[in-house]
């Protein structure tokens, strides 16, 4: 591992490695991970300064990627403006009605007094035990974010949200914006107590048309790429999002992360090279035969390897299904590799 590659690379800088890590590199895939959580739920985790350090240094420790991403839950946040996020086998819901907390006034900005998750101290605690590691800190997006505050659940092809747009949108509007100060807030919390790189994470964007995305959408995420711009480097991770490439560029990210639907060799080339770009390995690899996965690894690292600002990562998180073995090699394969 190389840490150095990983903080040059993000800036942009010269350095001799392609940098690795994986988006959601802690997790169920991880024998470990279950024996740490014994039983206790993300809520309790999550509340434990002592437990995130832990499980957010397992990857970094046990795969040797180039960088960790602090344990947490990007709905976790929602909880400290009024609404209730619950977590079942179905996946997570938020457990309120947003209209009406709305009119009653109920919905509340984000406040860090309000936020029962000691986020800040969970990266102080990461931070003494692991002084060189870069460390990433992240936020939903305000889309994705939405997207279940209006159905209450995933809507993962936004279809709620695009009804609302279209006969409510004052009042989606107001939710963007409450959510974009939500975001600001919250990652600055991040930045203030020492993680290294924000990524905001928003996977239902691809789901907005193209005049959704451009006229109505881009605006506040370029607010929260103005308001992050030189205080860390930051990641916007969208998937589905080719048909507004064009706006993507210009929201004003260091970098844009690639899901595995996308030819990234391509992709490099139809893009302006100042901007950075993450991806994109098919995560179904994450547990396929070797031989295919040290192919494709091979492909795109080396494709990939003349681009300074370029970080190695799958299109999208770890599988549940996902092998530690696997992620090992892919991790090994993409160290091998000499700029």
């Amino acid at each position: 591992m190389s840490y150095s590659d990983f903080l040059n690379a993000i800036k942009a800088q010269d350095h001799e490695g392609i940098p690795v890590w994986f988006m959601r590199q802690a997790g169920r895939y991880m024998p470990e991970f279950s024996q740490i959580r014994n039983g206790r739920s993300i809520r309790e985790m999550c509340k434990d300064p002592e437990t995130v350090a832990h499980i957010t240094e397992l990857p970094v420790r046990k795969l040797g990627v180039d960088a960790a991403i602090i344990f947490h839950d990007i709905l976790l946040p929602l909880e400290a403006m009024g609404l209730r996020v619950e977590y079942g086998k179905d996946g997570p819901s938020v457990r309120s009605n947003v209209m009406d907390l709305m009119a009653r006034g109920k919905f509340f900005e984000y406040s860090k007094e309000n936020d029962n998750y000691p986020l800040p101290e969970s990266i102080h605690k990461f931070r003494e035990g692991n002084p060189g590691v870069p460390l990433i800190g992240f936020s939903g997006g305000p889309i994705t974010l939405a997207s279940y505050i209006i159905s209450e659940k995933r809507d993962g092809d936004l279809s709620l949200v695009r009804r609302m747009i279209h006969n409510e949108p004052q009042r989606f509007l107001e939710i963007l914006r409450i959510l974009t100060e939500m975001i600001i807030d919250f990652s600055k919390a991040q930045l203030r107590a020492g993680v290294s790189v924000i990524q905001i994470f928003d996977s239902w964007a691809g789901y907005l048309s193209g005049d959704m995305f451009s006229k109505i959408y881009s605006s506040y995420l370029r607010e929260i790429s103005a308001e992050l711009t030189g205080l860390a480097p930051t990641i916007y991770f969208s998937t589905g999002t080719w048909h507004v490439q064009s706006v993507l560029e210009e929201l004003g990210f260091d970098y844009l992360s690639v899901d595995w639907r996308r030819d990234i060799l391509s992709y490099s080339n139809a893009i302006k090279e100042s901007l950075g770009i993450q991806g994109n390995l098919d995560p179904a690899l994450a547990a396929s035969d070797l031989n295919v996965v040290k192919a494709e690894v091979m492909r795109i690292a080396n494709g990939m390897k003349w681009k300074n600002n370029y970080i190695f990562n799958l299109g999208h998180g770890v599988p549940q299904f996902g092998s530690e073995n696997i992620l090992k090699e892919i991790v090994r394969e993409v160290h091998s590799v000499t700029r």
